[in-house]
């Protein structure tokens, strides 16, 4: 996996759990 990778996975599971539940 490269950084900009998890960097993406990061930031859409923050958005999820911020617009999400």
């Amino acid at each position: 996996m490269t950084v900009a990778a998890f960097v993406t996975a990061v930031a859409m599971n923050t958005f999820q759990h911020t617009f999400g539940e």
